[in-house]
């Protein structure tokens, strides 16, 4: 997680948006970047598609860290994918 929410603090920086206007720019609330941002909440699915949606240079690295997140999800629940 920390190699892509690191990689959205430098969109952030390039463009040199404050808090706020970084989450404005998301579509998401203000309070919900500034948690995700102090490691307070982990990255959901609708933010991680507001991310891709409004900064295409990350799509690939949201896509990664999604199917990621899946698979440790369902090696959790017992279900590992299995490779062939």
């Amino acid at each position: 997680m920390e190699d892509l929410l690191s990689a959205i603090k430098e969109a952030q920086r390039i463009r040199d948006l404050n808090d706020g206007a970084f989450a404005d720019f998301l579509d998401v609330h203000y309070s919900l970047w500034s948690k995700i941002k102090n490691g307070q909440v982990k990255m959901s699915h609708k933010f991680l598609v507001a991310v891709a949606v409004k900064i295409p240079g990350l799509q690939l690295s949201v896509m990664n860290f999604m199917i990621k997140e899946q698979i440790k999800s369902m090696e959790k629940e017992g279900n590992p994918i299995e490779e062939s």
